[in-house]
């Protein structure tokens, strides 16, 4: 097992020293490690990604729109010792360590592993939108274009970005496939939904009203067929979704685990473009950050 840290900082100066963690096991060894502002956590003021954190919430007050809190890993160098207590040491410096919760986790298995039930295949197409992504993304209006930033592809009130697929993807999209998205929702949409991800036969989308994620297919007549997560999203959230579509079933994993299954053939209609952050509709408009994303073969 490892420790996971919701936490932040403030007023402090990159590589000062925020904790020291002091961690005992029930067979009386001791182990300790530092915390390093501007590598294990950041200040809440300023919410950007370091080395060793990632940004587990934003949110906003009345002078910034980028605050936040992270979440960073501790491997633990003894796995099999059972830990009996952690103590925590702030104030080291003059760098103010916030932390807001402690958990343990155990390491997780690889994306394809039986663990998460998702048999991942080759990938066909993939996004890391924090970096400037000009060589496969555009927008048909510059104008309309998401902002690319530190953390992801910043998109608001019709900002998106759209990929041209070539023929090999769109004749793997007949076959078995799964998509990954990576993202945060951090206000609701503009109109009735957000456009997550459209393809013209097949569309994954976030419903205004409850906040629950939809997965908008077709059968073999023609007729439009809906699948929603059973639990709706929260703001200022990130989410990683799984969409498995297999020919018999649209299955929809949640950080990892099945939250919905729905009886659905294959997408039967050409794909057109891949587009994120909007869809076809008024104003079905995606307000929030694009991480990643992924289409992929399954295995």
């Amino acid at each position: 097992y490892s420790l996971e840290a919701l936490r932040a900082t403030a007023w402090g100066g990159s590589n000062m020293k925020a904790a020291q963690y002091e961690i005992t096991y029930a067979d009386g060894s001791k182990t300790d490690f530092t915390v390093i502002n501007g590598r294990d956590v950041g200040d809440w003021f300023d919410a950007k990604p370091y080395p060793n954190c990632k940004i587990a919430w934003t949110g906003k007050n009345l002078i910034t729109s980028s605050t936040g809190i992270y979440m960073s890993p501790w491997e633990n160098p003894y796995p099999e010792k059972v830990i009996k207590s952690i103590e925590v040491k702030a104030g080291l410096t003059n760098c103010a360590y916030i932390l807001v919760a402690i958990t343990t986790a155990q390491k997780e298995t690889a994306a394809s592993g039986s663990g998460s039930g998702i048999a991942k295949g080759e990938t066909l197409v993939a996004f890391d939108f924090s970096k400037n992504p000009t060589s496969k993304l555009n927008a048909v209006n510059k104008k309309e274009r998401a902002e690319i930033t530190a953390d992801g592809a910043k998109m608001a009130k019709g900002t998106h970005l759209v990929y041209f697929p070539g023929k090999e993807i769109k004749k793997a999209l007949y076959e078995p496939f799964g998509v990954e998205l990576d993202f945060t929702p951090q206000d609701k949409p503009d109109g009735y939904c957000a456009g997550l991800l459209e393809t013209g036969p097949f569309r994954i989308t976030l419903k205004k009203n409850d906040l629950k994620l939809v997965v908008e297919s077709f059968d073999k007549n023609g007729k439009r067929l809906y699948c929603a997560t059973k639990d709706k999203l929260q703001l200022n959230r990130r989410y990683k979704f799984d969409i498995i579509v297999n020919g018999n079933n649209i299955m929809i994993y949640c950080n990892g685990k099945l939250n919905t299954v729905c009886k659905a053939p294959l997408p039967n209609k050409d794909i057109g473009v891949l587009r994120f952050g909007k869809a076809g509709g008024k104003d079905y408009n995606f307000n929030g950050i694009f991480h990643k994303a992924e289409i992929y073969k399954l295995k």
